[in-house]
């Protein structure tokens, strides 16, 4: 590891630049004399026989570890991988490398069958002619760091001397010297994000796994990513747990946080702190469960997709918070078992955290007014036909960020109505040259070109035919969480400046319907407003003041328009036209629009009523 003595030297240079003030708590430092013996990550040769017991008592246990011995078998066929770029991403090839080396090293280590060994040592062999693992889309890097370290460690026992002399060589070249060459954003970042937890979890997991290869350069890895996880966890999650990138990314943040935390203590018997100095890292686990309407849909802002899948974080999340009403949403969803290493905290928990007997969790409502984003989520009851909103503020020009403070969805009869159909793909818009990462403060910004990322997509009004002001950063008042009248008010004025003096939106919950309500005061000129909902694509006008919408299913529900008179109701097309963004053919946007005179006051009233 010659590469790293500059690097240390470096580090000393940007610790130095680290400004002390504003800085967050870092974790305590580790006894590096006491570091555990291998395997060190997540499960230590003395976690083996209980977990063996644990899968042959639960059966949700036994079910998933079923489920990865079968992905490890049809994953030894697989050809070779390549170093196959996308764009400027390496990702798949990385992410694959990784959970091939867990589902082989967790087969290996269960059942002792040693063509689980010689396959990845192949793997390994064949990963290490890649020229290098992508550092200038570091998170490529993170994600092989992680599956090399799993390799090193799981199979410490069974893998020759020179094999494991090629891992450490590896991530000494292709993960450690990357680092040191140059100041990542994501490393002390002013606002830290996703990047900041996989960039940080799979640099610290890949120097605990070598550590006796090279004490000096491996020790100054792990205290440089105990300090830079610290803004991570400052930033990435809001005082009551709300992640600030949505659903989506707290699985990916998160998953490579709790990969940190327990890698710490696996190895060193302790988390350094960092889950008491952190509490909203464990309380994130309230924001997931309430982000999940009565569908299993989660609430898709930003970035997120509308997947419905299962989230074995929870398991952890419940076993080591105490609260299995946590894990109650899970019931429904093992169908489809993850086979990641995310998996591997289910089966450890899940003695403690059966989601079969799981209660329902007691609130029916959650909100966070103080964090970036602002969220409002209420729901009659846990059940599948029970009625949920969700509702955000905030402000477009953050990470990930769309046009949408104020948009929500809603769920009913089981069923999503109102969609928020999440991002889309990235390479799709990269390969057009369209950057879509920057400026996001501007409404010239080659992001706010792509249809689903602004309010013409969301459900909200739209003024004029505009984009909203990308900066606005709408706050939340008026939070109910009466379960006879759930509701949330937003002022929305800044989201419409000069067009409109004044706009605030109100959504209740109530009588088995929900009502969205905006108060508008128009400014000196007369303004055209279109309020816009995403639905299905099966909708039509019934009368001049309803559009009735129905679900594949062939559930109904009507959208009723109680004031203004004069507003048209009409079923307009999701797509935008345009060449470049993604199309939406299952989905149509239901509006009723209109005109406001100068200085004219009034109130837009919709009903979103479900036909049981």
């Amino acid at each position: 590891m010659k590469t790293l003595t500059l690097g240390i030297f470096l580090a000393g240079l940007l610790a130095a630049s680290a400004s002390a003030a504003g800085a967050p708590h870092s974790g305590d430092r580790p006894d590096f004399s006491k570091i555990a013996p291998h395997p060190r990550l997540f499960l230590k040769k003395s976690d083996e026989e209980p977990l063996r017991r644990n899968i042959q008592a639960n059966p949700r246990a036994k079910e998933i570890h079923n489920a990865i011995l079968s992905k490890a078998e049809k994953a030894k066929s697989k050809p070779l991988l390549t170093r196959n770029q996308i764009g400027f991403r390496i990702l798949h090839t990385s992410r694959e490398m990784l959970n091939r080396m867990f589902l082989w090293g967790y087969a290996w280590r269960m059942t002792g069958d040693e063509s689980y060994v010689s396959r990845a040592k192949r793997e390994i062999e064949n990963v290490a002619t890649f020229e290098d693992w992508n550092p200038a889309h570091f998170l490529d890097t993170a994600e092989m760091s992680l599956a090399f370290a799993i390799a090193y460690d799981w199979f410490h026992d069974a893998f020759d001397s020179d094999t494991k002399k090629l891992i450490a060589g590896e991530l000494a070249r292709k993960a450690f010297a990357p680092f040191y060459s140059a100041k990542y954003f994501w490393f002390r970042p002013r606002q830290a994000n996703n990047w900041n937890q996989v960039c940080s979890g799979g640099l610290l997991c890949a120097a605990i796994s070598v550590h006796e290869t090279d004490a000096a350069a491996t020790e100054k890895i792990i205290s440089l990513m105990l300090d830079n996880i610290a803004y991570g966890l400052r930033d990435c999650y809001s005082p009551s747990g709300a992640y600030t990138e949505g659903f989506a990314y707290w699985n990916y943040g998160t998953s490579y946080q709790l990969y940190f935390n327990e890698a710490l203590v696996s190895a060193f018997g302790s988390d350094m702190g960092l889950y008491e100095k952190y509490p909203s890292l464990l309380k994130s686990a309230k924001f997931i469960i309430h982000s999940r309407g009565p569908t299993g849909r989660p609430f898709s802002f930003y970035d997120s997709g509308q997947s419905v899948s299962a989230c074995p974080l929870l398991f952890f999340f419940a076993g080591k918070t105490g609260d299995a009403s946590l894990v109650y949403t899970e019931r429904d969803l093992f169908d489809k078992p993850s086979d990641g290493i995310s998996a591997l905290f289910t089966i450890l928990t899940a003695s403690s955290a059966n989601a079969d007997g799981a209660p329902p969790p007691k609130e029916l409502c959650w909100f966070e007014t103080e964090g970036e984003v602002p969220l409002f989520m209420a729901r009659t009851g846990w059940g599948k036909n029970d009625l949920y909103f969700a509702a955000k503020g905030g402000h477009a020009s953050t990470n990930h960020g769309h046009m949408d403070a104020s948009s929500f969805v809603f769920d009913a009869l089981g069923e999503r109505w109102v969609f928020d159909l999440g991002g889309q793909n990235y390479n799709s818009l990269e390969k057009l040259g369209m950057n879509i990462w920057g400026n996001s403060s501007l409404k010239n910004s080659d992001r706010w070109k792509v249809w689903r990322y602004t309010n013409h997509m969301h459900n909200m009004l739209t003024v004029n035919g505009a984009l909203i002001s990308p900066t606005a950063d709408i706050r939340l008042s008026e939070c109910s969480a009466n379960p006879k009248d759930m509701r949330v008010a937003m002022d929305t004025t800044a989201l419409y400046a000069p067009d409109l003096k004044k706009s605030v939106r109100r959504i209740a919950l109530a009588g088995g319907k929900l009502r969205v309500s905006d108060e508008i005061e128009n400014g000196a000129k007369a303004s055209k407003i279109r309020w816009t909902m995403c639905t299905h694509k099966n909708a039509r006008v019934a009368d001049a003041n309803t559009i009735e919408i129905t679900s594949p299913s062939g559930k109904t529900l009507l959208v009723k328009l109680v004031s203004p008179r004069g507003f048209k109701a009409e079923v307009l097309s999701a797509d935008s036209g345009n060449s470049w963004d993604a199309k939406n053919p299952d989905y149509s946007r239901a509006t009723f629009s209109g005109e406001f005179g100068p200085n004219e006051k009034g109130e837009i009233v919709v009903d979103l009523i479900p036909q049981n």
